[in-house]
């Protein structure tokens, strides 16, 4: 039989539209049959025919996946497809039982079990998949130095896994859509009857860069017949050595089928789109500049937002001028809220301990999901988030793991504890119980059954097509696999699960044809728009740098014959200059510098797609283009200098408050509080802004401080009030003091190597501490001591506890112990006595704030802490009461370190002890002065801001 040419219709010109009047010249519409490479033109091709006012009968549409069965139906019975859940069970079942005669594959997969061998089984499974549709049998491979152990066991192995393979499907009854693509493309004597030329006229309209089985099975009918229609660049007649390099494919293809290539028509006149550049710098400046776009485009051009990114896909739609939008391209189910509420189960019941107690992070995931909220809210009302708070409120209290049926108790009321409880019971206990995925998936049926009666469609639609694909594809997917019967360890139930989810996408109708259709690249097959914008075209994107495959690297594909990354990527390359030739206007949108350092990215930089279309615009205008028409960039504008901190004003209310905080009394630790940070100091004891709270998972250095203080006074007690000499407290004592404090001390959720390695650094350092130790009379310990000093004629109150007083050689020093980080006096302030007369000068000369500020930071800069200073003026009173003699120094013992005291005053200081109180004094009656007259609270900026919980707050506008 003669083969007929290819027909080319010029892609300057919509494809459809020239195809529909071709065929009606050729023959009767009714009585032909169109094979399409994929079902989107179907609409299209419909509603074409209905435009035209055509009568009868349409042709036949086939897309070329609906044929396969078809096919076989004429040779052998249909068989169903195999999940990817059932071909990865059946594979490792096939990998386990060869085992026992390959060394090599048993010393890498004997104790792998079904949850281990899942990322390999998918990369498996495609692997197959693959060498199916380009009509490769697989063999063993030579091991390769570039591959891992696994891959290598597996390479060895492959032809002997592929027979297997096959075994098992035929003995379940199963095949999958590579392996009957394969076996068609091996049997195509029989034609089906719908597909056979001699019966009715075939057209194979649009198919191009076909793999090997498909280019095998479109080549059969062609030869016996079928017509092959392309849409391609007119310079492969008209001029072949200036043809686009993107339809070298046609070119290349009819040198293989031995036939030539021919125009539809005479009429070629060949049209450019306008094209324009729009670089952004995210995508947040992308999908600003093509909401202005969108916004100024005429509405009665057919338009397309084609997203090279789908996970741009809701962002997009927020910035859409337009209502009339209708969305036809897959969105991954794992990026929707109930992707991620079953995403949130499975990380807690494969983190949960096997007494059932759920780590802290999982629970609060679970609480703060909103379908949470709206499941309860159907017995609990407006009390739900009310109810839900409480909960979040307490979780943070607790430890690392904990029994959610013990926080209900302690933590709610009726009925709200009921309405909880039986929730939780359906999230957690009932998925926790289930044995099977079988089992698990009827409990997720259970929680969307629910939840498609919270969510109406008209207000939900994502929401409810993502309950839709659960219900119809996902969970009977699962329940009608292989595995859905079999018992599985909790882990691996989620691990399957899981990955199941991440392959799942929500499918969007193509209908209505008319609006802004929002589309991925592949999805325009065929189709044609006036206006089309292609966002996030960058290099990354579009074509596409995939992550190098640990099963197959890149070189291995050469070895078995499948295409290259640039043989690939040559399929992207067409569909784009295809869609831009048949366009009137063509806008595409990128990042450009754009670097995310959280996913190891690198820089963003335009497509090489792009980088020709530009390329091509400079060839003609005869210069480079870097900004201006038709390449526009993103200005970064900032019409308001950078937030600074700004003050918070003493407003009436908050004036209150610090009266009533002055009146209970003032402390050390409040004190030091506000000389570090006025701003800080409000929010936390004026604002009693409570700080975001969670378990602390680490070393817990409070409640270590604690135990170390603890310890210290259970050892110096038996000395109180005597003669302490040097070293007189034995190592012995001191372990014995260490490990009963330790068993006693409650640390949370300290870990357990952080517990070893505190007992162990505590013993070093301690027992470092106590060999430094002078002779002393230790006085009191843990001493509660309070004050009244007066500043301006008015009276407060200090109060604060004294870890120890000593008595050495007739001189008393106070001693605080420090576990963290020291703020050391400037031991040469004291020299400096010319600043504190001008301190009393300004105290009582009635100075302004502003100056009592200044000087308040002169002192802040060399005095990091007032704490020794009031301990002095603190102690000063009960001193002379007690023991007849005034404070004459106070030091910090540096426990963390080498245990060494660090005295307030130099040991050889010759300040007398009433002018050491002089000028303690004053520094605190300044800070409280400053404190009390203050009209506003000023932030500080400085590197205590890195651990500052108001931080954010000082941004915020008053």
């Amino acid at each position: 039989m003669p083969q007929t040419p290819f027909v080319l219709f010029p892609w300057s010109k919509p494809f459809l539209p020239d195809m529909i009047r071709f065929l009606a010249q050729q023959t009767d519409p009714a009585q032909a049959v169109l094979l399409l490479p994929n079902a989107r033109p179907v609409r299209y091709i419909i509603d074409l025919f209905r435009c035209n006012h055509y009568v009868g009968l349409l042709p036949t549409l086939l897309p070329i996946e609906d044929t396969t069965h078809a096919w076989l139906a004429a040779n052998e019975p249909l068989l169903p497809f195999a999940s990817v859940l059932d071909a990865i069970d059946l594979l490792y079942h096939v990998v386990r039982d060869a085992l026992p005669d390959d060394p090599f594959l048993k010393h890498a997969f004997h104790a792998m079990s079904l949850q281990h061998f899942w990322p390999w089984g998918i990369r498996l499974y495609q692997l197959l998949e693959e060498l199916y549709t380009h009509g490769i049998s697989p063999k063993d491979i030579e091991i390769q130095p570039s591959a891992p152990q696994n891959a290598n066991a597996l390479f060895a192995a492959l032809g002997r896994i592929h027979e297997g393979y096959q075994e098992a499907l035929s003995r379940h009854g199963l095949t999958t859509q590579g392996s009957l693509l394969a076996r068609i493309a091996k049997n195509t004597t029989t034609l089906p009857p719908m597909l056979d030329p001699q019966k009715h006229p075939v057209f194979c309209c649009g198919f191009s860069h076909m793999v090997g089985a498909v280019e095998h099975i479109v080549h059969s009918l062609w030869q016996n017949g079928a017509h092959m229609l392309i849409h391609a660049d007119p310079n492969l007649v008209l001029d072949p050595l200036h043809a686009h390099h993107a339809c070298h494919c046609f070119a290349d293809l009819a040198k293989r089928w031995n036939t030539h290539i021919v125009l539809a028509h005479e009429e070629c006149t060949p049209t450019k789109p306008r094209i324009r550049f729009f670089a952004g710098f995210d995508a947040h400046s992308e999908l600003l500049a093509l909401k202005a776009s969108l916004t100024n485009q005429d509405p009665t051009l057919s338009c397309a937002l084609v997203l090279a990114n789908p996970d741009l896909l809701i962002p997009a739609l927020h910035h859409l001028p337009r209502t009339d939008v209708n969305i036809s391209l897959g969105y991954p189910l794992a990026r929707t809220l109930l992707g991620q509420l079953f995403a949130n189960m499975g990380r807690l019941h494969e983190r949960m301990r096997d007494d059932g107690a759920i780590y802290w992070r999982d629970l609060i995931h679970i609480l703060s999901h909103p379908y949470t909220a709206r499941l309860l809210a159907q017995d609990l009302g407006e009390e739900t988030q009310e109810t839900l708070q409480k909960l979040l409120d307490a979780i943070p209290l607790g430890t690392s793991y904990q029994n959610w049926e013990s926080l209900l108790t302690r933590t709610l009321q009726e009925p709200a504890q009921s309405s909880v409880f039986a929730l939780l019971t359906t999230l957690i206990t009932q998925c926790h119980a289930a044995k099977s995925l079988g089992e698990l998936s009827l409990v997720y049926h259970d929680v969307c059954e629910r939840l498609a009666l919270l969510l109406p469609h008209a207000h939900y639609p994502l929401d409810a097509k993502a309950l839709q694909t659960v219900l119809e594809s996902l969970l009977p997917t699962i329940a009608s696999s292989l595995l859905a019967n079999t018992p599985l360890p909790k882990q691996t139930q989620y691990t399957l699960f899981n990955a199941l989810l991440a392959q799942e996408e929500i499918p969007f109708e193509a209908d209505p044809l008319t609006g802004l259709q929002v589309v991925g690249l592949f999805e325009t097959a065929l189709v044609h728009f006036q206006a089309l914008h292609i966002v996030d075209a960058s290099d990354d994107i579009l074509p596409g740098i995939p992550n190098q495959d640990p099963l197959f690297p890149e070189e291995l594909r050469r070895l078995t014959g499948l295409p290259t990354l640039a043989e690939r990527q040559l399929k992207s390359e067409y569909h784009l200059f295809r869609l831009a030739a048949s366009s009137q206007s063509l806008t595409l949108y990128w990042q450009e510098g754009h670097t995310n350092s959280q996913t190891g990215e690198g820089k963003k930089i335009p497509s090489r797609f792009v980088e020709q279309m530009l390329w091509q615009i400079e060839q003609e205008q005869g210069h480079v283009i870097t900004n201006g028409p038709p390449l526009e960039r993103a200005n970064v504008i900032l019409d308001a200098p950078l937030a600074e901190p700004v003050p918070l004003p003493k407003t009436e209310a908050i004036a209150l408050k610090l009266n009533a905080l002055i009146a209970q009394g003032i402390s050390s630790t409040a004190l030091d509080h506000y000389l570090s940070c006025p701003r800080s100091f409000a929010c936390h004891y004026l604002l009693n802004l409570t700080p975001h709270a969670e378990v602390n998972e680490g070393d817990c250095p409070d409640k270590i401080g604690q135990c170390i203080h603890a310890l210290l006074k259970r050892l110096y007690t038996p000395f109180l009030g005597k003669s302490l000499p040097a070293q007189a407290i034995s190592k012995e004592e001191l372990l014995d003091a260490l490990h009963t404090e330790l068993a006693i001390t409650d640390f949370g959720n300290i870990p357990a190597v952080s517990a070893s390695v505190l007992e162990t650094a505590a013993e070093i350092l301690l027992g470092r501490f106590l060999e430094q130790q002078p002779p002393t009379t230790i006085l009191a310990l843990e001493k509660n001591f309070q004050t009244d000093v007066s500043v301006a004629k008015k009276n407060y109150h200090l109060y604060g506890v004294i870890d120890r007083l000593d008595r050495r050689n007739d001189s008393l020093l106070l001693l605080d112990y420090k576990t963290g980080r020291l703020k050391l006096p400037n031991l040469t302030f004291w020299d400096n006595e010319a600043l504190f007369d001008e301190i009393d000068h300004m105290l009582f000369g009635n100075a302004s704030h502003n100056d009592l500020q200044s000087l308040l930071g002169l002192v802040r800069d060399t005095m990091p802490s007032l704490q020794l200073p009031f301990y002095l003026v603190l102690c000063t009173h009960k001193c002379q009461d007690l023991y007849h003699a005034l404070p004459h120094n106070a030091a910090l013992i540096h426990l963390a370190e080498d245990g060494k005291e660090m005295p307030l005053f130099a040991p050889d200081s010759p300040l007398p002890d009433l002018k050491r109180l002089r000028f303690c004094t004053s520094l605190v009656a300044l800070a409280i002065t400053c404190l009390t007259q203050s009209q506003a609270f000023e932030p500080l900026v400085g590197q205590a801001c890195t651990y500052c919980p108001y931080q954010c707050l000082c941004l915020l506008p008053q």
